[in-house]
Order: C-alpha cells, then structure tokens, then sequence
C-alpha cells in the first residue's frame, strides 16, 4: 500500500493511548475550544454551519471516545434526539472521507483528549 496522508494519519491514530475514561463534557470542552465557540452555543439549539458542523463533530467523537450510548450523547448535547446524533455521526463519517482539514482538525482534538492533562480521573 503506498504511504499517504490517510494512511500516516489512521497509523497516528492508532499509537494514541486509548483510554476509554474521557467523559463526553471534556469532549464538548475540547470540542469548543478548536472551534473557538461558546460551550454554551454548542450545547444550545442554533443550527447555523458554525455552530452544527462542531456539534456533529462532538458526537463523533464522544461516539467514537467513549462508550455512551445514543440517547446518553444526545444527554450530554443539549437533550437531543438520538436519530440527530446518529444523522451527525453519519455525516462526520461521510465529511471525514472527502475533506482532509475536517480530518485534521479532528485529529487535533483527539490529541489534545489524550494529553495527560485533559484525561479525567476516574
């Protein structure tokens, strides 16, 4: 297989230590912080492009970081239905194919989580 971006990043990827004790608020935290917008906003009902595309990121990865279920990420969202967290994550899914700075930026969340310092103590 020829070295790519796509590949060197899901190698990265996979040498991240996994620890499955990230809670779903220091996802949004994170989240919020790479996207420079309010906790709140996030959390809250505006369905503007740079409000939505963030929130979908946030189910992606809270999905993908931890073991929450649909309607606990919906919880943890702002009280969403679990079929909008399964129509986000199905979207980052499908954005993540086509764009390599969604990628990235999603990949530098993801790194920022398994800092020492954003881990959460269980």
């Amino acid at each position: 297989m020829p070295i790519g971006l796509e590949l060197v990043e899901s190698a990265l990827a996979d040498m991240l230590p996994k620890n499955r004790r990230i809670a779903p608020a220091t996802i949004i935290e994170a989240v919020a912080t790479q996207f420079d917008i309010g906790r709140d906003k996030l959390l809250g009902r505006e369905r503007t492009r740079d409000v939505v595309l963030p929130r979908q990121i946030a189910m992606y990865l809270i999905r993908e970081e931890t073991n929450a279920s649909l309607p606990e990420i919906g919880n943890a969202l702002g009280g969403r239905d679990h079929t909008t967290i399964m129509y986000g994550i199905d979207k980052i899914n499908e954005l993540m194919e086509k764009d390599d700075n969604l990628r990235r930026q999603i990949m530098a969340i993801r790194q920022q989580l398994y800092q020492p310092s954003m881990s959460a103590p269980v």
